[in-house]
């Protein structure tokens, strides 16, 4: 059995009205602070899921929000903010 260390994040909620244009690429003001897009995930749910990759100009800190437009064609953005923390992976292709 493996022990795996539990890294510490950061979480905060930012409501619709403070983030204004989620789907947009930023920067956003958030209590003070500036966030940039720095990428973004795609993925399926009931629609199209989109995960922001943002990066705090203060501290370089990367944290991820997500966004959904579903198939009834309407937006739905998640408030909650999580921190994450980038990871280089190297990608072997064969030709």
């Amino acid at each position: 059995m493996s022990k795996t260390k539990e890294i510490k994040r950061e979480r905060f909620t930012v409501s619709e009205d403070e983030i204004e244009d989620f789907t947009g690429s930023g920067p956003w003001r958030i209590n003070g602070k500036v966030y940039k897009w720095v990428d973004e995930i795609l993925g399926h749910s009931d629609g199209e899921l989109t995960t922001v990759i943002t990066k705090r100009v203060s501290d370089g800190k990367h944290f991820k929000f997500s966004w959904l437009y579903s198939y009834s064609q309407n937006y739905y953005y998640h408030e909650d903010w999580d921190e994450v923390f980038p990871k280089e992976v190297e990608t072997t292709i064969y030709e």
